[in-house]
This record gives C-alpha cells, sequence and structure tokens, in this order.
C-alpha cells in the first residue's frame, strides 16, 4: 500500500495493522519523522519518505493500492 500524503501515518498504521507491507510519501519532513515515531511506538514497519506526491519517485507497477 502506497499512501500519498500520509502526514504522520495514522492511516497508515491501519493498513500495517492489517498485514499490508505499506510506503508513505510526505512533502512535510516533521510529519514523516513523527510518522517514523508513531511506526516505532506501535511496533510497525513502513518506508517513509519526504517525496512530492505530484512527482513520484518510485517504480511503476510497484503497489496493488494506493491511497491518498
Amino acid at each position: 500500500v502506497l499512501e500519498v500524503g500520509c502526514g504522520v501515518g495514522i492511516d497508515l498504521v491501519r493498513f500495517a495493522r492489517a498485514g499490508a507491507k505499506v510506503t508513505g510519501v510526505d512533502l512535510s519532513p516533521t510529519a514523516v519523522q513523527l510518522a517514523k515515531q508513531n511506526f516505532e511506538q506501535q511496533n510497525l514497519t513502513a518506508d517513509l519518505m519526504v517525496m512530492n506526491g505530484e512527482a513520484l519517485q518510485l517504480a511503476n507497477d510497484t503497489f496493488d493500492f494506493v491511497y491518498a
């Protein structure tokens, strides 16, 4: 699951708890840092990156589901 504009990761955590492999991107470095802390506190894993959602630098056909 890719979440574009993941913020602090609240929705992304729900996907991770359900067993999904998750990736989140957000323009805000502060939001991404808080999302990383959120995942660490809940013992979950995610790939979290500062990135422009309108110019994603990710390989095509990498995700089964994109959430925004």
